[in-house]
């Protein structure tokens, strides 16, 4: 089962990051934002499971999250049923020993920015990436289809001898991006 929920980044005093996840009312926090991402990420899969586990539903994801102009709205999805394969003590990887490391097989995660496009849904771009793009009628939609753009335009890279660079640790946002605009990790 895979669910986006919203996530609220705050920057710390001390540096990084704090983020609050609204449904499941909990904190976790990184050094940067992708860090803080990833915590909020391995938090709500923790809970997910830790939930199921117990019998308990899991909270219905909420459309949005009352936020100050300061923080940073981003929706972070989890596939539980993979979280609980690949991430908990004793799974087993998700790449075999010794298999080929591709950009695919070694899974890498990059920001994206989701703006809300005029005749609606969502235009999603990656500022790490150039000329990678995409587009979703709903937020979650927007996120699906980037993770498609994503692991298409890494597999035309690799394909072309070309050089992946590495995700940086901050997105770099388009300065003519609207107010409205989402964060979100992809990874392919």
């Amino acid at each position: 089962m895979k669910r986006s929920y919203p996530v609220v980044f705050t920057p710390a005093e001390e540096g990084g990051f704090v983020a609050y996840i609204p449904d499941f009312k909990i904190n976790t926090q990184g050094e940067n934002l992708a860090d803080a991402m990833e915590m909020a990420w391995d938090a709500i899969g923790l809970m997910g499971v830790d939930l199921e586990d117990e019998g308990t539903p899991l909270p219905e994801p909420s459309e949005s999250a009352s936020h100050a102009a300061e923080e940073i709205l981003s929706f972070v999805t989890v596939d539980f049923t993979e979280y609980r394969q690949n991430c908990l003590p004793g799974a087993k990887p998700a790449v075999p020993a010794g298999a080929k490391k591709t950009a695919l097989a070694s899974k890498r995660t990059y920001f994206a920015v989701l703006e809300p496009a005029k005749t609606g849904g969502y235009g999603v771009y990656f500022p790490d990436l150039s000329g990678c793009t995409s587009w979703g009628k709903n937020r979650t939609g927007a996120q699906e289809k980037a993770a498609d753009a994503l692991r298409l335009h890494l597999r035309g890279m690799e394909r072309d001898g070309d050089s992946i660079p590495a995700p940086s640790q901050t997105p770099k946002i388009d300065p003519a991006t609207e107010a409205g605009f989402l964060v979100a990790l992809v990874t392919a």
